[in-house]
């Protein structure tokens, strides 16, 4: 083997808590990384030799060697993401994952599409699918994951004689970063933006750590005034009634936005917080 069995991810400041890593493996190898920090300071991250598409929303990073130091905004909340393929080792029959989180971390790993799992250690506290792909997460230390490829099913035509995709890449920049930020300074950076439905430059790296369903939701609300009726939203955007409900979920847990569910017929709006940015 060529590549190392175990790298591991350290957060070197106390003035950093790592609340939430999300890890999307697609089907080569290759591995996006996605850290949520919440806090002020600095904190350093040790990075894998072929580390590469470094991306950072709500603050800055440096790096040298292998280490990225990560400085806060004036938020305090900060994503830092990057992609690698020492994650993964290929053996005859199948793949194995190796990585190792802070203990104080949830760790939520997005396998690759029609990837069936044949070994998990630990065992993930929460297993969940969405379309082809499957999500497990778990806290924080040394994750080991054995999992086979499975083919890919035949695209299908449609009447219009058009080919559709079967699989729906996911565009992960991080993502899933994402909790409130509930420190007073960011609260009171807030309240002095008025809302608006202007795509701004906040609101544009916000949405650039988005998966392509949630960037999806997002650019209707904000074509419509920032709010519509929930069947509305699964008519207009043709994404399936389950896929639907995990997208409007993250992005409700995100704050990104609210549902109101006074009434019989439930409305999703974009919260004040997005609409700050």
């Amino acid at each position: 083997m060529n590549k190392a069995f175990f790298l591991l991810l350290v957060l070197a400041s106390s003035a950093y808590s790592s609340d939430l890593i999300t890890l999307d493996v697609e089907r080569s190898g290759s591995t996006s990384v996605t850290l949520s920090l919440e806090g002020g300071g600095s904190s350093s991250v040790f990075l894998p030799h072929d580390s590469s598409n470094f991306r950072i929303v709500g603050g800055s990073y440096k790096i040298v060697n292998n280490t990225a130091t990560i400085s806060a905004g004036p938020s305090g909340f900060t994503t830092f993401s990057y992609s690698s393929s020492e994650l993964t080792t290929k053996t005859s029959s199948s793949w194995k994952l190796f990585f190792t989180a802070p203990e104080n971390s949830i760790v939520s790993v997005y396998m690759p599409a029609h990837a069936e799992i044949l070994s998990s250690s630990p065992k993930p506290v929460k297993v969940s699918a969405d379309d082809s792909r499957a999500s497990l997460e778990f806290q924080g230390g040394q994750i080991s994951l054995e999992y086979e490829l499975k083919n890919l099913p035949e695209p299908e035509q449609s009447d219009s004689g058009l080919i559709l995709p079967s699989v729906i890449i996911l565009a992960m920049s991080i993502v899933i970063a994402a909790y409130l930020l509930r420190t007073k300074s960011h609260e009171r950076q807030v309240s002095e933006k008025k809302p608006s439905l202007g795509l701004t430059s906040g609101k544009k790296e916000m949405m650039e750590t988005f998966n392509e369903n949630d960037k999806i939701i997002v650019d209707y609300l904000l074509s419509c005034e920032g709010k519509s009726k929930r069947n509305d939203l699964e008519k207009k955007t043709a994404i399936s009634k389950s896929s639907l409900a995990k997208a409007i979920n993250r992005l409700e847990k995100r704050k990104i936005i609210e549902i109101d569910r006074t009434s019989t017929t439930h409305f999703v709006k974009l919260s004040e917080y997005f609409l700050k940015l």
